[in-house]
């Protein structure tokens, strides 16, 4: 199935999400899944048969879980994320695959690409681009972005 769009109920239903309880969710799963995670699934999908690039699709790992981790946020903080995050990657281990993230909210759409590091992986990044790599590297931007001006 190709993705055809979110209708009006889903970007209220986006619009909502933060504000919900566990009732609420539980009320709403039904309504949620079929106007938001199913249209956000064939978004994904659709996205990642364009791209013409041997990209992973799996539902349920390509669509994110809409709550938060509480264990890491305040204690007045929403239970529930206020976007739809959609992944698909390229590669067998997708923590560690180039990635391409569509981000869907109420009010917008964005997107990203890159990769995820584990945490050796990500501290050899930070010791590259903090250090005299990351200098050069910062220099280099700084002399195409004048060049731009």
């Amino acid at each position: 199935m190709s993705f055809t769009g979110f209708d009006a109920s889903a970007i209220a239903l986006l619009r909502e999400l933060p504000g919900w309880d566990a009732e609420t969710c539980a009320a709403r799963k039904a309504s949620f899944n079929s106007n938001v995670v199913e249209p956000g699934a064939e978004l994904i999908e659709t996205v990642a048969e364009m791209l013409d690039a041997e990209l992973i699709i799996v539902r349920r790992s390509s669509v994110s879980c809409l709550h938060r981790d509480l264990r890491f946020a305040g204690k007045d903080a929403a239970r529930y994320k206020d976007h739809l995050l959609l992944t698909t990657w390229s590669g067998p281990e997708k923590k560690f695959a180039a990635t391409l993230w569509i981000r869907v909210d109420a009010d917008h759409v964005g997107f990203a690409s890159g990769m995820a590091f584990d945490p050796k992986r990500r501290e050899r990044w930070r010791a590259a681009v903090g250090g005299a790599a990351g200098a050069k590297l910062a220099g280099a931007i700084e002399k195409v972005e004048s060049r731009l001006d």
